[in-house]
């Protein structure tokens, strides 16, 4: 929103700097005057009104109104513009500038003619469409200030409809019921016009239209010892020797005297006297666009427009830098802020991504942990088993000792160790009891009983070690035999 109003503000301020720098007197006068900054004649309509005062509208909506004396010199062929100040169009035709129609065939390009049209002393401005069909025509009364539409005005088509034509309606004058029409025939390069007239000034205005559509009719204009015309009896006929061509004009308008034809390059002026006497030539006048327009030296306010002072130009210049240092820094933040949004929304999707391949290695992962869990968990099942197995063996075991007692009255165990008297198996007694612990043996047999189980070991331990002494006592030292050798002697 605030990069819109900027733009706007900076729009508005330009076109004021352009408007007030391009258009005052000086510049709007050289763009009539020089064809060449529009590429066209910068006239939309030129032509007298009912006092009898020259009044020019250009293309770009600015108004000259003067005394024709005053600003024009027909015999010279000169146009005064440096002696007026042109208004703007808004300014002077309120009602015509804000009419609706005419903004669009205005800013469509679609104005055919438009020329003003005198009835004894009313004056109005008429235009014709580029579509008469689709657009009637508009005609404006500048002294009413008002606007109507209900007149259809048209020019009559050639005869020819193939033929390439380029056509306008040229301003009468006041006091006469004319009507004139310029035709360009551009595949012949010929020019002719168009003429009706009206004697009687009785008819309201749709009445006098109506006339000059149905009685108009086209002569071509001849040319006679080079400098002089005349006008072809015979509608349509064919001059005799060279035909007056004017193919570059786009407007003209009646004076008291003399018709004057404004084109790109050249302006001409005829003597009204060779439209009213056929067959008599009259001297014409031709001369370049630039000769015609003198324009003022210095710059002046167009009225109804500020002009721009140095003082103001630098404020203007100021003013339009500012806005555009501030356009600038709305540009680059909204650019700054565009790349933070689009930045995030790449890293949230990459965060997603991220979030997405933890999750499937946290999968994995639960996935391992199970697999190593339920390994562990067989492992122990493994090992519970041989546990098992390790213990039913014992329990065999005892149960198969249990059995030799019960049937022979000692168990292997203690006839193992009658047998081994010697000290080394009264040794391997010693630590096989030794690893025995209380709380096994207390396990398996009652407190009295292992008291005399204990007593007897003493005893056969010390009576073991007295024999020890006495077999020492008397044995020489190279008789000596350990009771390893004994058992060796015995087994053998």
């Amino acid at each position: 929103m605030s990069i819109m109003i900027i733009t706007i503000l900076i729009i508005t301020i330009c076109n004021n700097f352009i408007n007030c720098m391009t258009f005052n007197t000086k510049t709007l006068c050289e763009s009539i005057r020089d064809t060449q900054i529009y590429e066209m004649l910068n006239i939309l309509a030129i032509g007298l009104d009912g006092k009898e005062n020259l009044i020019i509208m250009t293309k770009d909506k600015f108004i000259y109104d003067a005394p024709i004396e005053q600003i024009f010199d027909e015999n010279n062929l000169h146009l005064h513009l440096e002696q007026i100040t042109p208004s703007t169009m808004m300014n002077v035709y309120t009602q015509l500038n804000v009419n609706e129609r005419f903004n669009l065939l205005y800013e469509y390009d679609q104005i055919h003619s438009a020329f003003f049209l005198t009835i004894m002393t009313k004056t109005s401005l008429c235009f014709i469409s580029m579509d008469p069909s689709a657009q009637p025509s508009l005609n404006y009364w500048l002294d009413d200030n008002l606007v109507y539409e209900s007149i259809d005005y048209k020019i009559p088509i050639s005869q020819w409809v193939d033929e390439d034509i380029d056509d306008f309606v040229i301003s009468n004058r006041p006091g006469q019921i004319e009507y004139f029409v310029w035709r360009n025939h551009r595949a012949t390069g010929k020019s002719s016009i168009g003429i009706a007239r009206l004697r009687s000034q009785s008819k309201n205005e749709e009445e006098i239209w109506k006339f000059f559509k149905e009685n108009i009719v086209f002569q071509h204009i001849c040319i006679e010892n080079e400098h002089n015309v005349y006008l072809h009896p015979i509608p349509d006929g064919d001059c005799t020797g060279k035909q007056f061509s004017a193919i570059d004009v786009t407007i003209g308008f009646f004076t008291k005297n003399n018709l004057i034809l404004m084109g790109e390059r050249y302006v001409y002026k005829i003597p009204e006297k060779v439209l009213y006497n056929m067959s008599k030539s009259e001297p014409y006048q031709q001369q370049t666009i630039e000769e015609f327009i003198s324009c003022p030296h210095e710059a002046q306010p167009i009225n109804g427009m500020e002009f721009v002072t140095n003082n103001d130009l630098s404020s203007t210049i100021l003013m339009i830098s500012l806005s555009l240092i501030l356009a600038l820094m709305y540009v680059f933040l909204g650019w700054y802020c565009w790349a933070k949004i689009l930045k995030s929304r790449i890293g949230g999707s990459g965060e997603n991504e991220d979030d997405e391949d933890d999750e499937d290695d946290d999968d994995d992962e639960r996935t391992l942990m199970k697999t190593k869990i339920q390994m562990s968990k067989q492992q122990i099942r493994t090992k519970s088993m041989i546990g098992l197995n390790g213990k039913s063996k014992q329990m065999s075991q005892l149960r198969a000792m249990k059995s030799v007692k019960s049937k022979y009255g000692f168990s292997p165990k203690s006839k193992l160790q009658s047998k081994l008297s010697s000290p080394m198996k009264s040794k391997l007694s010693m630590k096989s009891s030794q690893r025995r612990s209380p709380s096994t043996l207390g396990s398996n047999m009652s407190p009295s009983r292992l008291q005399m189980k204990s007593n007897m070991k003493m005893k056969s331990n010390l009576k073991m070690k007295s024999n020890m002494r006495m077999t020492k006592s008397r044995m020489s030292p190279g008789k000596y035999r350990s009771p390893k050798s004994k058992i060796r002697e015995n087994l053998i």
